[in-house]
Protein backbone atom coordinates (compact mmCIF):
# COMPACT_ATOMS: atom_id res chain seq x y z
CA UNK A 1 0.00 0.00 0.00
CA UNK A 2 2.37 2.60 0.91
CA UNK A 3 4.51 1.28 -2.10
CA UNK A 4 1.86 2.14 -4.19
CA UNK A 5 0.89 5.63 -2.75
CA UNK A 6 4.55 6.42 -3.19
CA UNK A 7 4.09 5.86 -6.68
CA UNK A 8 0.80 7.62 -7.02
CA UNK A 9 1.88 10.53 -5.18
CA UNK A 10 3.43 12.83 -8.14
CA UNK A 11 0.11 12.14 -9.63
CA UNK A 12 -2.19 13.33 -7.10
CA UNK A 13 0.07 15.86 -6.73
CA UNK A 14 -0.52 16.97 -10.57
CA UNK A 15 -4.42 16.16 -10.51
CA UNK A 16 -4.62 18.21 -7.60
CA UNK A 17 -2.75 21.29 -9.19
CA UNK A 18 -4.62 20.96 -12.23
CA UNK A 19 -8.39 21.62 -10.31
CA UNK A 20 -7.13 23.65 -8.04
CA UNK A 21 -6.19 25.87 -11.86
CA UNK A 22 -9.62 24.32 -13.02
CA UNK A 23 -11.60 25.78 -10.06
CA UNK A 24 -9.65 29.35 -10.53
CA UNK A 25 -10.06 29.61 -14.20
CA UNK A 26 -13.63 28.92 -13.73
CA UNK A 27 -14.44 31.43 -10.52
CA UNK A 28 -12.92 33.84 -13.44
CA UNK A 29 -15.18 33.10 -16.20
CA UNK A 30 -18.49 33.26 -13.79
CA UNK A 31 -17.45 36.68 -12.60
CA UNK A 32 -16.93 37.72 -15.96
CA UNK A 33 -20.11 36.12 -16.62
CA UNK A 34 -21.64 38.40 -13.56
CA UNK A 35 -19.99 41.34 -14.79
CA UNK A 36 -21.41 41.34 -18.27
CA UNK A 37 -25.04 40.41 -16.96
CA UNK A 38 -24.08 43.40 -14.70
CA UNK A 39 -23.54 45.56 -18.01
CA UNK A 40 -26.68 44.36 -19.74
CA UNK A 41 -28.73 45.09 -17.11
CA UNK A 42 -27.54 48.50 -16.68
CA UNK A 43 -27.68 49.03 -20.48
CA UNK A 44 -31.26 47.80 -20.56
CA UNK A 45 -32.39 49.78 -17.54
CA UNK A 46 -30.81 53.10 -18.93
CA UNK A 47 -32.60 51.92 -22.43
CA UNK A 48 -35.84 51.88 -20.70
CA UNK A 49 -35.43 54.97 -18.67
CA UNK A 50 -34.87 56.78 -21.78
CA UNK A 51 -37.95 55.29 -23.45
CA UNK A 52 -39.59 56.86 -20.74
CA UNK A 53 -38.49 60.12 -20.74
CA UNK A 54 -39.65 60.25 -24.31
CA UNK A 55 -42.89 58.66 -23.58
CA UNK A 56 -43.02 61.85 -20.88
CA UNK A 57 -42.53 64.14 -24.03
CA UNK A 58 -45.19 63.15 -25.19
CA UNK A 59 -47.57 63.19 -22.24
CA UNK A 60 -46.42 66.68 -21.50
CA UNK A 61 -47.55 67.56 -24.97
CA UNK A 62 -50.69 66.48 -24.41
CA UNK A 63 -51.00 67.70 -20.96
CA UNK A 64 -50.39 71.20 -22.55
CA UNK A 65 -52.46 71.33 -24.92
CA UNK A 66 -55.77 70.47 -22.56
CA UNK A 67 -53.94 73.57 -20.40
CA UNK A 68 -54.99 75.49 -23.12
CA UNK A 69 -58.29 74.31 -23.25
CA UNK A 70 -59.00 74.84 -19.99
CA UNK A 71 -57.73 78.09 -19.74
CA UNK A 72 -60.13 79.37 -22.74
CA UNK A 73 -63.10 78.29 -20.31
CA UNK A 74 -61.88 80.98 -17.40
CA UNK A 75 -64.21 83.26 -16.50
CA UNK A 76 -63.81 87.01 -18.71
CA UNK A 77 -61.45 88.88 -16.70
CA UNK A 78 -59.39 86.38 -15.37
CA UNK A 79 -55.96 85.94 -16.51
CA UNK A 80 -54.73 83.28 -17.24
CA UNK A 81 -51.72 83.21 -16.26
CA UNK A 82 -49.72 84.32 -13.24
CA UNK A 83 -47.38 87.09 -14.07
CA UNK A 84 -45.36 87.56 -11.11
CA UNK A 85 -41.90 85.98 -9.79
CA UNK A 86 -41.80 82.47 -8.81
CA UNK A 87 -40.77 82.13 -5.11
CA UNK A 88 -40.81 79.41 -2.66
CA UNK A 89 -43.95 77.91 -3.87
CA UNK A 90 -45.94 79.11 -0.57
CA UNK A 91 -49.03 81.48 -0.70
CA UNK A 92 -47.17 84.29 1.47
CA UNK A 93 -45.03 84.24 -2.21
CA UNK A 94 -47.35 85.51 -4.04
CA UNK A 95 -47.41 89.52 -4.07
CA UNK A 96 -50.02 91.03 -2.85
CA UNK A 97 -51.21 93.01 -6.25
CA UNK A 98 -51.73 89.55 -7.51
CA UNK A 99 -53.40 87.08 -4.75
CA UNK A 100 -56.95 88.05 -6.29
CA UNK A 101 -56.12 86.91 -9.17
CA UNK A 102 -54.70 84.36 -7.58
CA UNK A 103 -57.78 83.53 -5.83
CA UNK A 104 -59.72 83.57 -9.08
CA UNK A 105 -57.59 81.43 -10.71
CA UNK A 106 -57.30 78.96 -8.19
CA UNK A 107 -61.34 78.63 -7.72
CA UNK A 108 -62.02 78.12 -10.92
CA UNK A 109 -60.56 74.98 -10.80
CA UNK A 110 -59.84 74.74 -14.42
CA UNK A 111 -56.43 73.33 -14.47
CA UNK A 112 -56.02 71.14 -11.29
CA UNK A 113 -56.45 68.31 -13.43
CA UNK A 114 -53.99 69.28 -15.79
CA UNK A 115 -51.51 69.98 -12.86
CA UNK A 116 -52.18 66.77 -11.11
CA UNK A 117 -51.14 65.51 -14.93
CA UNK A 118 -47.94 67.23 -14.48
CA UNK A 119 -47.82 65.77 -11.54
CA UNK A 120 -47.52 62.55 -12.21
CA UNK A 121 -45.29 63.15 -14.78
CA UNK A 122 -42.46 64.92 -13.00
CA UNK A 123 -42.91 61.78 -10.61
CA UNK A 124 -40.99 60.06 -13.12
CA UNK A 125 -37.97 61.70 -12.97
CA UNK A 126 -37.77 62.58 -9.34
CA UNK A 127 -38.13 59.11 -8.79
CA UNK A 128 -35.74 57.64 -11.43
CA UNK A 129 -38.21 55.95 -13.62
CA UNK A 130 -37.26 58.16 -16.15
CA UNK A 131 -34.18 59.50 -17.50
CA UNK A 132 -34.75 63.75 -16.80
CA UNK A 133 -31.30 64.47 -18.39
CA UNK A 134 -33.04 63.28 -21.79
CA UNK A 135 -36.15 65.14 -21.12
CA UNK A 136 -34.46 68.23 -20.09
CA UNK A 137 -33.36 68.89 -23.47
CA UNK A 138 -36.84 67.88 -25.02
CA UNK A 139 -39.12 69.96 -22.79
CA UNK A 140 -37.14 71.14 -19.56
CA UNK A 141 -37.57 74.78 -20.64
CA UNK A 142 -41.07 74.40 -21.86
CA UNK A 143 -41.94 72.62 -18.50
CA UNK A 144 -40.53 74.94 -16.18
CA UNK A 145 -42.30 77.95 -18.53
CA UNK A 146 -45.78 76.00 -17.46
CA UNK A 147 -45.04 75.80 -13.82
CA UNK A 148 -43.90 79.23 -13.63
CA UNK A 149 -47.40 80.56 -15.90
CA UNK A 150 -49.69 78.59 -13.29
CA UNK A 151 -47.53 78.99 -10.21
CA UNK A 152 -49.99 80.92 -8.11
CA UNK A 153 -52.40 78.21 -8.49
CA UNK A 154 -50.11 75.91 -7.10
CA UNK A 155 -49.55 77.93 -4.42
CA UNK A 156 -52.76 77.78 -3.47
CA UNK A 157 -53.57 74.22 -4.01
CA UNK A 158 -50.51 73.58 -1.74
CA UNK A 159 -51.22 75.76 1.14
CA UNK A 160 -55.03 74.18 0.98
CA UNK A 161 -53.85 70.82 1.27
CA UNK A 162 -52.53 69.01 4.68
CA UNK A 163 -50.25 67.64 2.10
CA UNK A 164 -47.88 68.10 -0.33
CA UNK A 165 -50.34 67.72 -3.41
CA UNK A 166 -47.26 69.01 -6.28
CA UNK A 167 -44.43 68.12 -4.12
CA UNK A 168 -42.94 65.92 -7.55
CA UNK A 169 -43.87 68.88 -9.83
CA UNK A 170 -41.93 71.17 -7.39
CA UNK A 171 -38.95 69.09 -7.07
CA UNK A 172 -38.41 68.59 -11.06
CA UNK A 173 -39.27 72.47 -11.23
CA UNK A 174 -36.47 73.41 -8.52
CA UNK A 175 -34.26 70.87 -10.56
CA UNK A 176 -34.21 72.39 -14.21
CA UNK A 177 -35.24 75.63 -13.25
CA UNK A 178 -31.28 76.06 -11.76
CA UNK A 179 -30.61 74.91 -15.17
CA UNK A 180 -31.71 77.82 -16.88
CA UNK A 181 -30.72 81.01 -16.81
CA UNK A 182 -33.48 84.18 -15.82
CA UNK A 183 -33.35 85.02 -19.53
CA UNK A 184 -33.85 81.82 -20.51
CA UNK A 185 -36.69 80.88 -17.75
CA UNK A 186 -38.41 84.24 -19.07
CA UNK A 187 -38.13 83.38 -23.13
CA UNK A 188 -39.38 80.28 -22.31
CA UNK A 189 -42.58 81.50 -20.16
CA UNK A 190 -43.15 84.09 -23.10
CA UNK A 191 -43.01 81.43 -25.87
CA UNK A 192 -45.40 78.64 -23.82
CA UNK A 193 -47.74 81.54 -23.67
CA UNK A 194 -47.53 82.31 -27.50
CA UNK A 195 -47.62 78.65 -28.48
CA UNK A 196 -50.77 77.61 -26.02
CA UNK A 197 -52.50 80.79 -26.94
CA UNK A 198 -52.11 79.79 -31.06
CA UNK A 199 -54.19 76.51 -30.15
CA UNK A 200 -57.47 76.48 -31.50
CA UNK A 201 -60.57 75.91 -29.63
CA UNK A 202 -61.90 72.42 -31.36
CA UNK A 203 -65.53 72.88 -32.22
CA UNK A 204 -67.87 70.45 -33.71
CA UNK A 205 -70.95 72.07 -35.41
CA UNK A 206 -74.10 70.86 -35.35
CA UNK A 207 -75.53 69.37 -38.60
CA UNK A 208 -78.47 71.84 -39.42
CA UNK A 209 -79.87 72.78 -42.84
CA UNK A 210 -80.06 76.00 -41.83
CA UNK A 211 -76.36 76.28 -41.34
CA UNK A 212 -74.05 76.97 -44.35
CA UNK A 213 -71.14 74.18 -44.07
CA UNK A 214 -67.55 75.48 -43.93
Amino acid sequence: MEQWLTTARPYLEMIYFLSGLVIAVAAVIALRQLRLMKLDLLGRSERAAKEKAIEAAFEYTKTLERIAVQLGDLPQGVPHYYKGAVGDFTANSIPTDLREAANKRHLSGKVWRSLDALDGIAAMFVTGVADEQTAFPIFGGAFCGTVAGQYDVICLATASKSFAPYASLIELYQIWSRRLSKMDLAKAREALEKEMSAIPDKEIPPLSPLRPRT
